[in-house]
């Protein structure tokens, strides 16, 4: 437990924002889930759910609860869902199974060429010493 009064008012400042922000992520969770079930069952109201979620992330982002590159992030996601499930248009479920995969062949293991050698290095010039003249004053 902190001493300090100031840092007893912190630890209660964080509980309080800790809470709000649960809160909020929990609404945006929410929304976000929504939109995705109703974009996947192709649901009219798809469009409303999503912009919905959308509204709510932008809200976090403006109070502070989320970062601006995290909100961007999933808005991209659930657009994109909303885009594929878009373009695709109704999913029609049909009764043919999957066609069966090839049996991979293993995997030749490669050997390694060898390394070629590196020219060498030529020798670093001998550093010339130049001498300092040194003039000494006379004291007249």
């Amino acid at each position: 437990m902190a001493n300090i009064k100031a840092s007893k008012k912190d630890i209660l400042t964080n509980k309080r924002n800790r809470e709000r922000n649960v809160s909020f992520k929990s609404k945006m969770k929410t929304a976000v889930k929504k939109a995705v079930a109703s974009i996947e069952e192709s649901a009219e109201e798809a469009i409303a759910q999503t912009r919905s979620a959308l509204k709510t992330i932008d809200k976090l982002v403006s109070k502070g609860v989320l970062h601006k590159r995290t909100a961007a992030r999933k808005k991209s996601q659930l657009m994109k869902k909303a885009n594929v499930a878009a373009t695709e248009g109704p999913k029609v479920k049909t009764d043919t199974p999957k066609k069966a995969k090839k049996s991979a062949k293993a995997p030749v293991a490669k050997k390694a060429a060898p390394k070629a050698a590196k020219p060498a290095k030529a020798a670093p010039a001998a550093k010339e010493k130049v001498a300092k003249k040194t003039t000494k004053k006379s004291g007249k």
